[in-house]
């Protein structure tokens, strides 16, 4: 199958990274399994917070156990499906910034079709897994027109 040309990152506050879909991501029907959108949409968050907030931030948040987000509702339309070996490119864009919490909207499309429409909410947490404040630093680089990379 052609590849789907990358989009560049970095010309808005959104961020995009093109999948490519697994067998294994696949269910009897050879279109990917419901749940494994979610699963990418999270990789695409990982790759998005290596971007704008630094490889050294991440690997400080994971090996000191100091918590920072965790994902407290998940609401998803599921549109057309992706098919082993698609390109699947998920793009995020914060919705809403609220105290303790924040909305990222993902849209994953193969070529240009649209596969799924999803929202998941975060909610920022200290290292005992309660509610903080979103961090200004996190909230500018997240909206950030430019890319870390």
């Amino acid at each position: 199958r052609p590849r789907a040309p990358r989009r560049e990152m970095a010309r808005s506050p959104h961020y995009s990274h093109t999948l490519v879909i697994r067998y294994s991501e696949c269910d009897q029907q050879g279109v990917v399994f419901n749940a494994h959108y979610q699963a990418m949409c999270d990789c695409v968050m990982d790759l998005w917070l290596r971007d704008r907030m630094g490889l050294a931030w991440v690997n400080d948040v994971v090996t000191n156990g100091g918590g920072f987000s965790m994902v407290v509702a998940s609401e998803f339309k599921y549109i057309s499906p992706a098919k082993f070996l698609d390109d699947l490119t998920i793009s995020g864009e914060v919705l809403r910034w609220g105290t303790t919490s924040f909305e990222v909207g993902y849209v994953g499309e193969v070529h240009s079709r649209r596969c799924f429409e999803g929202k998941l909410t975060y909610v920022a947490v200290d290292p005992e897994a309660k509610p903080t404040p979103v961090p200004a630093e996190f909230r500018e680089r997240m909206t950030a027109k430019r890319s870390r990379l």
